[in-house]
């Protein structure tokens, strides 16, 4: 028998059954936004020291051009957008679907960033990001858009298509998880190395017309390979969807 799970966006989440599951789905709709890991991270981490925070005195190198020419080029375009914490660079290697997907999954896991900054003994860290999250959905999601139903067991295309209908919730998909990320990077307490994104490996690389797969290794994830799929658009290839989702 399935169980639906439901996710509220902006005005918090109502109690589900197997959490870590749920959390674990969200997460691993796209690697590279490995930045939703650390803010699920538990009420024992403490802030970052100041000392180990990104400082804006520092004076970035120029950004490489982006190609995505090749599978192989659009994903070093997004490995080094996302080791700058450029997410609007990180956002342009998408193709549509894979835009709306992480819109929809950052909208879902917003609702419970939101709720955890609401309770009692709430550090810091997670009231300011329940804060940045709530303002991310004021200004970039419908007045009206409804409530999501997220079926946690449905076979993964299913799971997919649910995500990306939370997504077309969202009026500027760009902008909104440009804010999101941002607000993950500046609050959540728990941050992957980012010399782990310099050493994450594109394998099995197979491409078949406009469509291509291939797995993705990195540190953080004790590097078990991860699925990505690429699709051509325009003569451009672009991330189309990442990680195993549902029961099939």
């Amino acid at each position: 028998m399935r169980t639906s799970k439901r996710f509220l966006c902006g005005g918090g989440a109502r109690p589900v059954h197997r959490r870590r599951r749920a959390e674990g789905v969200l997460a691993s709709t796209f690697l590279f936004v490995s930045l939703l890991l650390g803010c699920q991270g538990s009420a024992d981490h403490e802030v970052a020291d100041a000392s180990s925070a990104k400082t804006s005195e520092q004076t970035p190198a120029p950004a490489p051009a982006a190609s995505y020419a090749t599978p192989e080029d659009t994903f070093d375009t997004a490995r080094e957008a996302m080791m700058r914490e450029d997410f609007g660079a990180l956002v342009d290697c998408l193709s549509p679907d894979g835009r709306a997907e992480l819109a929809g999954t950052l909208r879902l896991l917003g609702g419970l960033l939101h709720a955890m900054g609401k309770v009692d003994g709430a550090k810091p860290n997670a009231v300011a990001l329940s804060e940045a999250v709530e303002e991310a959905g004021k200004a970039y999601q419908q007045a009206d858009a409804p409530q999501v139903n997220l079926d946690l067991n449905a076979p993964e295309e299913e799971l997919r298509a649910q995500i990306r209908e939370a997504g077309s919730a969202i009026t500027d998909q760009r902008a909104f998880v440009v804010a999101m990320l941002d607000a993950l990077a500046e609050h959540g307490d728990k941050q992957p190395d980012r010399a782990q994104f310099e050493a994450a490996v594109l394998e099995d690389l197979k491409i078949d017309g406009d469509r291509a797969e291939a797995t993705i290794s990195v540190g953080f994830l004790d590097g078990r390979p991860t699925p990505v799929v690429f699709r051509k658009l325009d003569g451009a290839w672009k991330i189309d969807a990442m990680g195993k989702l549902g029961t099939s």
